[in-house]
């Protein structure tokens, strides 16, 4: 399936989800509507793989397959399935920097580009500023620990995309980068929405900009290939 049919596609399949979203509740359709997206992305994946006659994407396969099984874990509520599912997209992160150290371009690839390395300090800097100013201590509680787990992984996942610079074909750099902010910017929203405040269509935005981030990661990957 071509690139654009399968945006296409996971925009209209992602429709129920961003309009549930925005409802508390967890519906059977819910259970349906949310995973939906990531499974087209995932079998979409595994096709190109296939076609291209490579083993690589392995860790991006298990990152994906992760991020769906965190997405049905985040349906059920109480704190155990909350924290189960912080555990699953905290893996899939893993799985994701794994997959995005091993395309490093040679040597390091931020040394002598100031504005990446410029990059580097600014996802340091959100990531701090969410943990310990917008969350704190105080809000979080006994989640500080694992919460601030995840946010050290997923913003070593939007470095090891950085660091992809020089090792991959550019527009593959550039999609990954932009899914690895994209994914840093909808688990910011989420943060905010659950430990400070809700705010309005605030599950449209977490789920949309989540969305975004994994299909231009997964067709970002897939062109360096």
């Amino acid at each position: 399936m071509p690139e654009r049919r399968l945006l296409l596609l996971v925009a209209l399949l992602s429709i129920p989800e961003l309009y549930l979203a925005g409802f508390d509740g967890t519906s059977l359709v819910r259970w349906l509507s949310k995973p939906l997206p990531l499974a087209v992305l995932i079998a979409w994946f595994v096709q190109q793989r296939q076609a291209a006659g490579t083993t690589q994407g392995g860790w991006v396969l298990a990152a994906l397959g992760l991020s769906l099984v965190g997405d049905l874990l985040l349906l059920v509520t109480g704190q155990v399935f909350f924290l189960a599912g912080l555990g699953a997209f905290l893996v899939a992160h893993l799985c994701y920097v794994v997959a995005f150290w091993r395309q490093r371009g040679p040597g390091d690839a931020l040394v002598g580009n100031p504005s990446r390395l410029l990059g580097v300090f600014v996802i340091l800097g959100v990531a701090g500023w969410m943990l310990f100013d917008v969350m704190g201590r105080q809000r979080l509680g006994d989640l500080f620990g694992p919460v601030a787990a995840y946010v050290a992984v997923i913003s070593a996942m939007t470095i090891a995309a950085l660091h992809r610079l020089d090792g991959v074909p550019l527009l593959s750099f550039r999609l990954v980068l932009l899914g690895a902010v994209s994914f840093m910017l909808s688990d910011c929203l989420l943060a905010t929405s659950l430990f400070v405040r809700p705010f309005e269509a605030s599950g449209l935005w977490i789920m949309l900009s989540y969305y975004v981030a994994q299909a231009l990661i997964t067709i970002g990957y897939r062109r360096s290939l």
